[in-house]
């Protein structure tokens, strides 16, 4: 507890290596919690991929299942020079399959976050064999969960369709946007600006009736105060 005060700033003063310090304790004392703050910290602010990487694999071992989606995420992805965002990050190779595996683990697991991960690795043929059916399926599992990433995946689906698999449904996309948008996904509220701006789900469908500019702006200026960058680009075209 006095790690996060120190890591969030809350009574005393903001400091992340104080934080790490407090953390260490309670995590060499087999506290998963810690573990898996020390791998979040490692990764997303020291940009020590080795040492998240530990961590998150003793949170795991010791019953904090939520890091399947953190490790998980890290092998996806992977870090070093060669990866997008991620340069100047200490290497971890990626690995669909590792990666895969650890989304299973987390969905068997009932873990939200792991839902839309492992549709796309069905989606996409990453480290497992494609399958959309199955893609679909933990997307909407992930949505009943309240997974944010899970209502924009199957949202953007629902606005194209998919052959042969999903008739394209405008109602049903803009009532996933409207959800992802309430949990605080800025790109289904950037979705929904698109699609109450042009009417336009994809390349595959258009919808000119459901066109309202107020409400396309209205999205959109939400999607950018969270820094969304293509409703930025889209509100400066418009202005």
């Amino acid at each position: 507890m006095l790690g996060k005060f120190y890591e969030n700033g809350i009574v005393i003063e903001f400091d992340i290596e104080k934080a790490c310090e407090c953390y260490l304790i309670s995590a060499e004392l087999g506290d998963d919690v810690s573990q898996y703050a020390l791998g979040r910290i490692y990764d997303q602010i020291f940009k020590q991929s080795k040492k998240a990487e530990y961590w998150y694999q003793r949170s795991i071992i010791n019953g904090f299942y939520h890091a399947y989606f953190a490790l998980g995420d890290m092998y996806y992805i992977g870090r070093g020079e060669n990866v997008p965002y991620f340069e100047e990050y200490e290497t971890i190779n990626r690995n669909y399959y590792t990666a895969a595996q650890l989304f299973r683990k987390g969905v068997s697991e009932n873990i939200s976050s792991c839902y839309c991960p492992l549709g796309r690795c069905y989606e996409y043929g990453h480290g497992v064999e494609e399958d959309i059916t199955m893609a679909i399926m933990l997307y909407r599992k992930g949505v009943d969960a309240n997974d944010s990433d899970a209502c924009e995946r199957l949202g953007e689906h629902y606005a194209d369709g998919i052959e042969g698999i999903l008739e394209p449904n405008v109602n049903e996309a803009i009532h996933l946007f409207e959800k992802g948008a309430e949990l605080g996904n800025e790109r289904c509220m950037t979705s929904l600006g698109y699609l109450y701006l042009e009417g336009e789900g994809g390349f595959v469908s258009k919808y000119p009736e459901i066109i309202d500019k107020q409400k396309g702006i209205y999205w959109l200026k939400k999607a950018a105060e969270l820094g969304d960058e293509t409703a930025l680009t889209k509100l400066e075209e418009l202005c």
